[in-house]
Parts: structure tokens; sequence; C-alpha cells
């Protein structure tokens, strides 16, 4: 029964964490930019995730030398890495934003054999070759039109996580992911609502908008978290880490249905690439898993 509660709990997160892009392209489209969405956003999750954790009664406080690392954390995150990727979102389709995004794993294969001289295995080289290939599918397509803008930026978000994953990541395993995130999103909403106190920056969101920004903390980033964290509990890191490969499906399914948006053969067939060489690389590396602080695009 855990296995099975397990596996939707993480279907769950996946489908929560899939609808992000959607509800930032809908509040775009009402007016609002996205320093705005994700100061509301981290704003609203952070009042949520608190509740949860003392709900849950698993909060206790930072450790002295853990306060550099979260404040690190939050800085590139949930504040630098989320703004590359809002921006590159407002120049591309959703759906190819969306395979974009999950480029990330070829750049920590990259990185890791290039800088770290970490060996790379046949099921690593595998996937990296899928995945470059996929790309360049998806860039052949005649029906495609290249915003190069969009294209670098949401590339440039990938590459940023992949340094983020390799490098101040793997400090934050010692503390406990709800409270990791909690703390991150917390001193991203801070770090943001002070920045729009002092540049006046901050933009006043209609009904509709704050309704969709609402709808994007609560599903998007609260709920999805404590769903994932609640089957990674009852499943592993690893087969949650598997089962999450279905989060871009989510997202190009849901832009299809809401935005209308239409894949061609050839895009198609990239995508289908990208996503089978995660699969690849998370099926060949058993003890792998997600970041303590998640994908937070």
């Amino acid at each position: 029964m855990n296995t099975r509660q397990g596996l939707i709990a993480i279907l769950i997160a996946a489908a929560g964490y899939g609808t992000a892009s959607i509800f930032a392209k809908m509040a775009f489209s009402q007016g609002l930019d996205t320093f705005t969405v994700l100061t509301v956003r981290y704003s609203l999750a952070a009042l949520i995730m608190w509740f949860y954790l003392l709900l849950s009664r698993t909060h206790r406080p930072l450790e002295k030398n853990q306060r550099p690392l979260i404040l690190m954390a939050a800085l590139s995150g949930n504040i630098l890495i989320p703004i590359l990727y809002f921006q590159g979102l407002q120049r591309l389709p959703i759906s190819l934003f969306a395979i974009l995004s999950y480029t990330y794993p070829a750049f920590v294969i990259l990185l890791s054999g290039l800088v770290l001289k970490e060996k790379i295995q046949s099921h690593q080289r595998t996937a990296l070759l899928l995945t470059m290939t996929g790309c360049a599918v998806m860039f052949w397509s005649r029906d495609f039109r290249f915003d190069l803008m969009g294209i670098a930026l949401a590339t440039g978000a990938s590459f940023s996580y992949a340094i983020y994953i390799l490098g101040l990541a793997r400090y934050l395993k010692a503390i406990r992911p709800a409270r990791a995130m909690t703390y991150t999103i917390s001193t991203a909403a801070v770090v943001f609502l002070i920045y729009g106190a002092l540049t006046g920056r901050l933009l006043a969101p209609s009904p509709s908008g704050w309704a969709i920004l609402t709808m994007m903390a609560v599903f998007s980033t609260a709920a999805a978290s404590i769903a994932f964290f609640t089957g990674v509990q009852m499943i592993g890191p690893s087969r949650a880490a598997l089962i999450s490969t279905v989060e871009p499906l989510f997202t190009i399914l849901l832009a299809m249905l809401i935005f209308n948006e239409r894949i061609t053969g050839l895009q198609g067939l990239g995508g289908f690439m990208v996503i089978l060489a995660l699969l690849i690389l998370h099926a060949g590396t058993p003890q792998a898993g997600p970041s303590p602080t998640g994908n937070d695009s």
C-alpha cells in the first residue's frame, strides 16, 4: 500500500511542478513580470511550507554553519535560476521550454567529466548523446522559429542548475529536504520583497492575477514539494527521481490543451529523445536523486 501511495504522491508532485510554467505563462498574459510572479509565488509558498513544518513538528533552527549555505542556495537556486527560466519562458513556446529545462543532466555529466575529472559511465554517455541529438532534431524542424535569446536564457538556466547541483546542493544533504526548501523559499521571498520595496518594481496583480499566482504557489510549489517529500519517504529517492521524469510530459500536455500549442513530428521526436535520456540516466544511477531544493523552474 505504501508503494502505491508513494507512486501517487510522486505523480502528484510531478503534475504540480509541471504546472509552474503554465501558471507563469498565464500570469505573464495578465501583464505581470518575472519579478512580481516570483515574489508572490515564494511569499505565499513560504507561508504554506512553514505551516507544514510546524504541523509536522519537524522544525528546528538552522545551525550557524548551515545558514550561509541556505543563503547561497536561495540566491542561486531560488532567485538567479528561476529568473533565467522565466525570462526564457516569456520568449519560447511552453512545450519547447519544458524540454530545454530538462537538459541540465547532460550539463551535469559534462561538468563532472571536464571539471571534476569523474569517469563518465556508458549509460551517461548514451544519455548525453541522446540529449544533444534530441535538441538538434527539435531545432532542425522547419516549423520552429528561433528565438536565440529565449533559447540562451533557458539553456543558461539549465547550465546554472547543473553547477548548482554539483556545487552547493551537495552541501545541503545534511539538512532535511523539507527544512532546506522552506528556508530557501523564505529567504528568496524576503530578498524579493525588500528589493521590491526599495525599487518600487513590484506590480499589483489583478484579482485574476492573484488567483493564478495563488494556484502557482499552492499547487506548483508548496503542495508539489510536500507530495514529493512524502513520496520519497515511501519509495525512496531513486524511484522517485525516475518517476519524476514524466514532469515535462505534463507540461507539454497542458500547453497543448490550454494554449493550443502544437508539436511537429521532428519536435516530438527530439523531445522524446531528451526524456528517454532522463530515463536512462536515472535508471543507470541507483543512488541518484534530485537536489534538496528541487528543480525550481
